[in-house]
């Protein structure tokens, strides 16, 4: 199903709403807007398999940071950044980063980094050019959806049963009171984000046995 299929149903079997009333372009744009929220509420619910996507990272000679993929979220607990010859890198904080670049002079090349400021934060100068690789989950991709027959990342086997109800619940509580629905949700968004945002997944606040005995 894409969007417009999925608004569609909600409108035709749950509204009962016809194609031809008046109010029917402004309920689909409600819709639509209630479609990303649930939408994005089921991306960050949990690590899904279909949220990660693998690119490559180019690294600088003299520049000892890079940029991250533009809809990068999180490493998640099985991504991560590995040098051009698979050589998985060790992801430590950036107060632990920036001392050790402080104490060798970003002149020993250890694999190890830091997320900072958006970007990727090298625990040494590049002396080349250089490429490395870099899996990682996505942000989710409703921004995308226009309700112009737009796809959906998220498998079909699940919009029947996760997302149509989703939106259904979604359009019911708008009509009502739903204050306590909100704060709910508003809790639970916040622990999501929580989650996503902890730099423990991936090993950041664990001290890399590449460089033991530099803190």
């Amino acid at each position: 199903m894409t969007d417009t299929d999925i608004i569609s149903a909600v409108i035709s079997y749950y509204d009962e709403v016809d194609p031809n009333d008046g109010d029917n372009l402004s309920r689909r744009a409600r819709l639509l807007s209630f479609l990303k929220q649930v939408y994005d509420y089921v991306w960050n619910y949990h690590e899904w398999e279909w949220t990660y996507a693998e690119s490559t990272v180019s690294l600088v000679k003299n520049q000892n940071y890079a940029d991250l993929p533009t809809d990068f979220m999180e490493f998640g607990k099985q991504g991560g950044l590995w040098t051009s010859d698979f050589v998985r890198m060790t992801e430590i904080t950036r107060r632990r980063n920036e001392r050790f670049r402080f104490e060798t002079s970003g002149s020993t090349n250890t694999r190890i980094f830091s997320i900072s400021g958006g970007k990727i934060q090298l625990g040494y100068t590049p002396t080349s050019n250089d490429t490395a690789h870099i899996y990682y989950r996505m942000i989710s991709d409703s921004d995308t959806f226009t309700d112009a027959a737009d796809d959906l990342i998220i498998p079909a086997k699940y919009h029947n049963t996760v997302i149509l109800p989703g939106l259904v619940y979604k359009a019911q509580v708008t009509k009502q009171d739903a204050r306590p629905t909100w704060s709910a949700e508003f809790r639970d968004g916040l622990a999501q984000m929580s989650s996503i945002e902890r730099p423990t997944k991936t090993g950041a606040e664990r001290l890399p046995l590449s460089v033991r005995g530099a803190f």
